[in-house]
């Protein structure tokens, strides 16, 4: 039997951990095991900060190497996958960037690191307001807000506070070109373009 954790199975674990030995030392190895079978990762990333954030990248990604975009893509419509705060992930460089950006210390820009949405239930931890559309999509068995009778809804207004800063209002256009182009198009071909036109006017 498989068991999955974020979309990432057992036997793909075994196989990346056991074929490769030498590329990785122990505590990746122990880091991303922590993660793929449930213990807790605020642990994991305490006990081993560098090699799990290199794991954990990886884990969000299928066995060929793919991002799993539907993973890294919020219900709202949000492209997780570009957002800065899960890319420092892999590129602590871009930590002192989010620093700047959210007028905080490099040491509180180290927890700003985000998995992306669905990885922490909709907890995202630079943003300190709940969110009211993860619950409501958990709660509907539905993956995306385009697919619910009542979409577009109130928990997608568009608003002004921020908007300048972070990418809020485009979420009803990415969920309107998701359902149109589908996930995958959407992803490779459009979602960066939508933000940097968004920021840029380009």
């Amino acid at each position: 039997m498989e068991i999955h954790h974020l979309g990432f199975s057992i036997l793909d674990v075994k196989k990346e951990i056991y074929n490769h030995p030498f590329q990785y030392n122990w505590q990746g190895r122990a880091a991303f095991t922590f993660a793929v079978f449930g213990v807790n990762v605020a642990f994991a990333k305490a006990i081993f900060p560098c090699q799990f954030s290199e794991w954990y990248v990886m884990l969000i990604k299928d066995s060929g190497g793919n991002m799993d975009y539907k993973q890294m893509t919020a219900p709202c419509g949000l492209d997780c996958f570009n957002c800065i705060g899960f890319l420092a992930n892999k590129d602590t460089k871009l930590i002192p960037v989010i620093a700047e950006a959210l007028n905080i210390s490099p040491e509180q820009a180290e927890n700003a690191v985000c998995k992306g949405c669905r990885n922490q239930d909709g907890k995202i931890p630079f943003i300190p307001m709940e969110c009211n559309v993860y619950p409501c999509i958990k709660s509907k068995g539905l993956s995306f807000c385009y697919e619910c009778a009542e979409f577009p809804c109130d928990h997608l207004h568009p608003y002004a506070d921020q908007a300048i800063k972070v990418p809020h209002n485009t979420k009803i256009f990415n969920l309107c070109l998701i359902k149109k182009l589908g996930l995958e198009t959407w992803a490779e071909e459009k979602a960066k373009d939508v933000k940097e036109t968004y920021f840029n006017g380009n």
